[in-house]
């Protein structure tokens, strides 16, 4: 329903700001959203940059009308507003669906680097999920947008490894510590039942300076000596292979950051 409407802006070199009012040094989720949708009058598809205060914050690339595009960023505000802008069309008209700024707690994505720079977040994955619908609010109290594995597009989650299969439990996963992973989003999972795990993403704006969070709970009924014990391994930086995970409780979670 919230994207079947969209705000046009001209084409020009101007900024075309929306102010929002923050609490100073507290930590947001900012969401622009953008569903292209069918004009009939135009020969190309939209590109235009999306800023946040001075800082380029993304190029908006349309592609799919009927797709809707979601750029996000997660920010310590710096004073007690921040302004996101529309400007610099090369094609198209520049547009907005919808824009939505939610607190987060005190506790989530916090870094030694968040005064100087702000995290763009490039996914976001369910995985294990029982259907393409996304999970968000009310399932996820702070509205982050959670995507399901199932949903396919070019170039995003290939490169399965055979064995790979999924799991589920109706089960309460308590979550509570730092980034709150809402508990529906732990009730699923995959699991590589012949020795390995793996999943390719191209992401947008890479290769750049990354943060990844990867959640796990043991959501299976094993044995009463067994445990599940194995390592994240990440191609082309050995340095960042040497996470060791170990769940050891049935249905605790155990973070790791990447």
């Amino acid at each position: 329903m919230q994207y079947r409407r969209r705000r046009d802006f001209p084409i020009d070199s101007r900024k075309y700001c929306y102010t929002l009012g923050t609490r100073e040094r507290r930590r947001y989720l900012v969401r622009a959203t953008f569903q292209y949708g069918s004009s009939g009058n135009e020969d190309a598809y939209p590109k235009f940059d999306l800023y946040l205060d001075a800082t380029k914050w993304s190029t908006v690339v349309i592609l799919d009308s009927s797709r809707v595009y979601v750029k996000e960023m997660i920010i310590r505000a710096p004073s007690s507003s921040i302004d996101v802008c529309i400007c610099c069309a090369t094609t198209g008209s520049p547009f907005i669906s919808t824009l939505e700024l939610r607190p987060l707690n005190l506790s989530m994505y916090a870094t030694d680097f968040e005064d100087n720079f702000f995290l763009e977040v490039a996914a976001r994955v369910n995985f294990g999920a029982l259907s393409k619908d996304v999970i968000r609010y009310p399932d996820d109290p702070y509205d982050r947008i959670w995507d399901s594995d199932l949903e396919k597009r070019q170039n995003y989650l290939v490169g399965v490894a055979p064995g790979t299969v999924r799991i589920n439990t109706s089960k309460y996963v308590d979550t509570r510590t730092r980034e709150y992973p809402p508990v529906k989003v732990m009730q699923t999972a995959v699991v590589g039942t012949q020795g390995i795990l793996s999943y390719r993403l191209n992401l947008d704006d890479f290769p750049a300076n990354a943060r990844a969070f990867a959640y796990f709970a043991e959501i299976e009924d094993l044995g009463a000596n067994e445990t599940r014990k194995f390592k994240l391994q990440q191609p082309y930086f050995p340095d960042y292979s040497n996470a060791v995970v170990n769940i050891a409780e049935k249905c605790q979670w155990e973070p790791h950051t990447l």
